[in-house]
């Protein structure tokens, strides 16, 4: 894997004069490859999850993608399961020639508040978040004095990864915060508006 290149596939059966063969370009940094009988996964720091079919090395192709929450920096493949590491979480995926599914089995859930992405950010933001249980929660946005500036959910809610959106083109630039309550955890980080 080569950060601004892609993958970048080497014959090396003559280890003293190794020789290019063929690449692919990804569409992100290329931090982390595992080679697994026709397939090279790549962890993208742009995208998440590239799955390149190279069992023509001179011709490499996409066979499949998974977009991660994060950027993904490392990838390691057992079987058909894929382990997958990005900057806010550790996935168990499973792969098969027609696509990426996530598990039945998988880690256990956490109750986590993401960074939100852009941050700084003009109007909208998203904020991706997780709940370790299905229940009532509330994301609320408060600004810099406390003062409560907007509610974005509230209400029941399964267990699992979510995403919601922050239009904030009526609110005046300056720092603000995300909050995530359920009935008994709370999580929060700061966001910064600029117009």
């Amino acid at each position: 894997a080569d950060g601004e290149a892609g993958l970048q596939i080497v014959n090396v059966s003559n280890p003293q004069n190794p020789t290019w063969v063929g690449s692919y370009a990804t569409p992100g940094a290329a931090w982390d490859v595992f080679v697994s009988d026709s397939y090279a996964y790549v962890a993208d720091g742009e995208v998440g999850l590239q799955i390149v079919n190279v069992s023509d090395p001179q011709n490499p192709t996409l066979a499949a993608s998974y977009d991660t929450p994060g950027s993904a920096h490392g990838v390691h493949v057992i079987g058909n399961n894929i382990y997958l590491a990005d900057e806010y979480s550790f996935m168990v995926l499973s792969f098969n020639p027609l696509g990426v599914d996530k598990p039945v089995v998988g880690p256990p859930r956490i109750f986590s508040l993401a960074q939100n992405y852009p941050n700084p950010f003009n109007a909208t933001t998203t904020l991706t978040y997780a709940l370790d249980k299905t229940g009532p929660v509330e994301l609320s946005i408060f600004n810099s004095l406390g003062q409560r500036a907007a509610v974005l959910l509230s209400g029941a809610q399964a267990a699992g990864e979510h995403r919601a959106i922050w239009d904030a083109a009526g609110f005046p630039s300056g720092a603000y915060y995300a909050r995530l309550k359920s009935a008994d955890q709370t999580r929060t980080t700061r966001m910064i508006l600029l117009k």
